[in-house]
């Protein structure tokens, strides 16, 4: 018996398969491009948790005074850095001059319950004088939609990033979970990093600052 040929594949077939194998490849690679974004900011706010702990652990065991700054670039980019006094180490003054970009936070927001000296544009949070003195209020750090929040109670303890719905529940007393439930709410007095919406650049352009960071409200001298 004769065997039968198969007939060769037409462009037609040849189109669908190719069509198909596309939107397959397309859809992987933007789950794989979302995936690498999440955990980057992961890291991020990581990084950041990480330096606030050091900051509060050097405050108490070699009674430094610390601000720790966020600003921001002018391409948007946030960075780190600190100014330190007291019993600094030598090799500390070196390392507090270093600044770390934090990449894949692009906004970063801070609600002060007690108002601290701040420069318009840069986030200042201060641990002091053993812990007597310290910054108290919401920090909320954003990237698309990726959010996270860590509070800082305004006296040592311990420091963790939390999802926005965790954070009222998790603060150990009745009234930092109301203050922090509101701070979710209300208008961030301090806000840093890109421009997101037409809003936010039509108060930028209005703004007598040529920087294109909003500090809410104005400090009083």
């Amino acid at each position: 018996m004769r065997s039968k040929r198969r007939s060769p594949i037409t462009l037609l077939e040849l189109i669908v398969v190719i069509s198909i194998l596309s939107l397959t490849f397309g859809l992987f690679s933007i789950n794989i491009v979302k995936a690498l974004q999440e955990q980057r900011f992961y890291s991020n706010v990581a990084f950041l948790t990480d330096e606030l702990k050091l900051s509060q652990e050097l405050m108490l065991l070699l009674n430094m005074d610390i601000q720790f700054h966020l600003m921001s670039r002018g391409d948007g980019r946030i960075t780190t850095s600190y100014t330190t006094t007291g019993n600094t180490p030598d090799m500390w003054d070196k390392i507090a001059k270093i600044k770390k970009t934090l990449s894949h936070i692009d906004r970063i927001t801070f609600n002060e319950f007690e108002l601290a000296p701040s420069k318009e544009g840069k986030i200042t949070l201060e641990f002091l004088s053993n812990g007597s003195v310290m910054s108290k209020g919401l920090l909320k750090l954003s990237y698309k939609q990726l959010e996270r929040a860590i509070p800082l109670p305004g006296y040592p303890a311990p420091i963790s990033s939390q999802t926005l719905g965790e954070v009222a529940l998790n603060a150990p007393k009745i009234e930092e979970a109301f203050l922090f439930e509101k701070a979710l709410l209300e208008e961030t007095s301090i806000v840093i990093g890109a421009i997101k919406n037409k809003e936010e650049k039509e108060v930028t352009k209005n703004s007598p600052s040529p920087s294109s960071l909003d500090v809410f409200p104005k400090r009083p001298k």
